[in-house]
């Protein structure tokens, strides 16, 4: 008997490298879903309210991505607590940041900490006079740059000068954070943020306290309907993070 090589036919080889390629792909794909079923991957849109964007969301970023190295993280910043609030309903964030109150009974809150009010001011010669300590009616006073009407720092700020019996009457409003910092530096007025609210190198910026100052909460948001195993485990591992930065 003659034995002669058992070379396969080019379609034979073909199948033959298909095959190890679909099982290969198939062991990849059982991987990457175990992952995701566990919230270690996948994408995660979050939006982070105005006066949590300059200190508070570059720390939970960068802590996600040491937590969650493969976890893609899609950040929108600079947001007012309606607009997260809308972005939430409509799916087209995951997870918000942003400070109470909200409208809709639809989205979720979970509360991280609260914090208070100061007084930030131009570093410069004519804002110099002003004490490192004001009562929340003097600063009320001054030429202040504010937030825009119906955001939730507005909102508290406002309910708390009622409770006083004064009103916010503000030079200019600005629904962005940081443009409003910018206007404080360029000596258009003072502002009134949540301490976390703004910058930790307070470049041309002096802080004043306010020995009356209102407060305000930092929370977790999401709409209950659009859950995924990923939002869970981050929703887990911000329970951690927040708290230990605000």
């Amino acid at each position: 008997m003659i034995n002669y090589p058992a070379d396969p036919f080019p379609a034979g080889e073909h199948l033959r490298h298909l095959a190890a390629a679909i099982l290969g792909l198939a062991s990849q794909i059982e991987k990457d879903f175990r992952s995701f079923s566990r919230g270690s991957s996948g994408v995660l849109s979050i939006g982070f309210v105005g006066t949590a964007t300059h200190r508070i969301m570059p720390d939970v970023v960068s802590g996600l991505r040491k937590i969650v190295p493969d976890l893609e993280v899609q950040v929108a910043g600079e947001l007012t607590t309606p607009e997260l609030e809308k972005k939430l309903i409509e799916n087209q964030l995951n997870l918000a940041i942003l400070r109470p109150p909200i409208r809709s009974k639809h989205v979720h809150l979970e509360r991280f900490s609260t914090e208070t009010f100061a007084l930030y001011v131009p570093d410069e010669k004519s804002w110099s006079i002003l004490p490192t300590t004001m009562s929340f009616s003097e600063a009320l006073a001054l030429d202040l740059v504010a937030f825009p009407q119906g955001s939730a720092a507005e909102q508290v700020i406002a309910q708390h000068a009622l409770a006083r019996g004064l009103q916010v009457n503000p030079v200019q409003r600005s629904s962005g954070t940081g443009t409003i910092l910018a206007m404080v530096r360029g000596g258009i007025g003072a502002a009134i943020l949540p301490v976390m609210g703004a910058p930790e190198h307070l470049w041309g910026l002096r802080k004043i306290t306010l020995s009356d100052a209102p407060t305000i909460d930092l929370a977790l948001a999401w709409h209950p309907q659009h859950t995924t195993p990923v939002m869970n485990a981050v929703r887990n591992h911000l329970r951690s993070l927040i708290p230990a930065l605000a």
